[in-house]
């Protein structure tokens, strides 16, 4: 389910699930999106459904770490803003140019056992 806000994502997935309760997963992309499904499960007591969602907030720690979510993708949005400003006033001020076309901040995937391993994964 792709939602930007929670409020949607939460609707869209009762009613998903109400229709279709033989559904064993969900992905849900946004951290929006993330806690609406969320939401959505622990309304309908649902904990039998495998989520795959987005961003880590305490909405998703706390999901992974009580089971109504099985994993989170985190693409370090502070990494991705830090490396895009650092590396254009490089360009700026240097006239530096980058070696490759695509410079890629890798996704980390995050489960609750790893994730306590990586507490604060935006400083890393």
């Amino acid at each position: 389910c792709y939602y930007n806000d929670e409020s949607s994502a939460y609707h869209s997935v009762i009613k998903l699930l109400n229709e279709n309760p033989e559904l064993s997963a969900l992905y849900a992309t946004r951290y929006t999106g993330t806690v609406g499904a969320i939401r959505a499960l622990k309304f309908l007591n649902r904990k039998d459904i495998i989520l795959i969602g987005h961003d880590i907030g305490k909405e998703t720690v706390d999901a992974l770490e009580c089971n109504w979510c099985s994993a989170v993708l985190f693409q370090n949005p502070f990494k991705q803003g830090y490396y895009a400003a650092t590396l254009l006033a490089k360009h700026i001020i240097e006239s530096w140019l980058p070696e490759k076309k695509k410079m890629l901040i890798p996704t980390q995937v995050f489960f609750k056992n790893n994730y306590i391993e990586n507490q604060d994964p935006i400083l890393k």
